[in-house]
């Protein structure tokens, strides 16, 4: 419940703070829907809007929005934390442990380091990532001053490795001063994947303890979790980048030469995946196109990471277990290691959990916005469950129950797996003991 209240703490005071008339441009006033739509996309690093955020808040209220993305990356890794050392005489061994796994850590102490870690890689890559946006906007957009040229370059900075997807750009990194810089574009594609690979992954690769450790002992490898998020995570960039590049070189790429298709396929994605960028109009893709965007905003980032989806990890344990379940394997094994049945039966509760909520979400849209079609709010519940904030512009157009369906999916979506974990893991009696076996007939 405080790890809740916390998230919750946070969408209010930014709520509150977006509704003074001081936080926004002109005269129109704020309505309330959307002030806490706004505060909840950012809080949980969504970057869904149903106001342009470059033109309807001011500098003050965009700086909001900025602090409330940063607060809202670090919040899951680190409230998880804290819970985790401190109630760590308090919890059961199996909820210490569940939080343990959220850590992706080897133990409670080494998520204590992992915290301090977090926040080292997390201002670490924003500073690198800021330094190639700056340098990367080139001739492509004039601004006004210096000042404003690094206010621009730390705002998409901050809301690339966070995930978060938003932009001061009306039509995104599509606007047409930037459609083709192409630096940008893997500048921030470049931060959206280390900030949805995982900081347990970035620890292992970047720590000069294990990598020193690793030059010493050439038999060790990576761990387990970090050659599996890796693995998927690629796998995934390069088939949706080929499925993007085959179906739309005719449609929404066919006004880029062929290196900036190339580009803009690779872009979309990774982006799809973590964060709510486009460098094409997503409404004007097939419906092919969008179904494959959907399955990978589904599948999301790694764990430990500040990207949403059901995690690379869980769909990875899930095409395991059926692959062993058809080959008529009793157990599930990944590289040499047995999987124990607890982590398959999590994940296939993760991914029905997953499936059963944006079936009821998307189920609930076409009542409210009916006259919306219905890919286009199946795609929109997904991005907002899965965290990743893309949309094929149909997010303003929704009425407010539309709008409060997918804030709330946007704040389970961020919050929802760790509050159904702790709430789960009750107490329970000895499980030693078995029943007689009953057949069932399936399939």
């Amino acid at each position: 419940a405080t790890f809740v209240l916390s998230f919750l703490t946070l969408v209010s005071i930014g709520t509150m703070l977006l509704m003074f008339p001081a936080l926004k441009q002109g005269e129109t006033p704020v309505d309330f829907i959307d002030a806490l739509f706004t505060a909840v996309s950012a809080s949980c690093v969504n970057g869904l809007i149903v106001v342009d955020t470059g033109v309807f808040w001011s500098r003050k209220g965009q700086i909001v929005i900025m602090v409330l993305v940063q607060l809202g990356a670090l919040g899951v890794v680190s409230f998880a934390t804290f819970f985790a050392l401190f109630f760590r005489t308090g919890f059961s061994i199996r909820q210490q442990s569940m939080l343990q796994e959220q850590l992706s850590s080897d133990s409670l102490f080494s998520a204590q380091g992992l915290l301090r870690k977090v926040v080292r890689y997390t201002l670490s890559i924003e500073l690198i990532t800021f330094v190639f946006i700056y340098l990367s906007w080139g001739n492509h957009l004039q601004f006004e001053s210096i000042g404003e040229k690094i206010y621009f370059s730390a705002f998409h900075a901050i809301s690339s490795f966070c995930n978060a997807g938003f932009t001061l750009f009306s039509e995104g990194l599509n606007s047409p001063a930037l459609s083709e810089a192409y630096a940008l574009h893997l500048s921030v594609l470049f931060a959206v994947i280390l900030g949805g690979i995982g900081f347990p992954v970035l620890q292992d690769i970047f720590s000069p303890e294990l990598r020193k450790e690793r030059e010493k002992k050439h038999w060790k490898r990576l761990k387990l979790n970090s050659r599996i998020s890796i693995r998927v995570s690629v796998v995934l960039l390069l088939a949706g980048m080929g499925f993007m590049f085959f179906l739309e070189h005719d449609k929404s790429l066919s006004h880029l030469p062929l290196g900036g298709k190339l580009v803009a396929s690779i872009f979309q994605s990774g982006i799809t995946r973590s964060a709510g960028f486009n460098t094409v109009y997503i409404d004007q893709m097939y419906t092919p196109t969008l179904i494959i965007l959907i399955c990978l905003m589904f599948i999301g980032a790694s764990p430990g990471s500040i990207g949403g989806g059901i995690k690379t990890t869980t769909f990875y344990v899930i095409i395991k277990s059926a692959i062993a379940t058809v080959r008529g394997f009793t157990r599930v094994e990944i590289s040499r290691r047995y999987i124990p049945s607890e982590i398959v039966y999590k994940a296939l509760f993760i991914f029905v959990f997953a499936i059963a909520y944006t079936t009821m979400g998307t189920f609930l849209l076409s009542i409210t916005d009916h006259d919306q079609p219905i890919i286009y709010l199946f795609f929109e519940q997904v991005s907002a469950f899965s965290t990743v904030g893309l949309s094929t512009g149909i997010t303003a157009e929704l009425s407010s129950a539309g709008k409060f369906i997918i804030l709330v999916s946007m704040f389970i979506g961020r919050v929802g797996t760790l509050t159904l974990a702790l709430s789960l893991s009750t107490r329970v009696s000895t499980t030693h003991y078995k029943y007689p076996s009953a057949h069932i007939m399936v399939g």
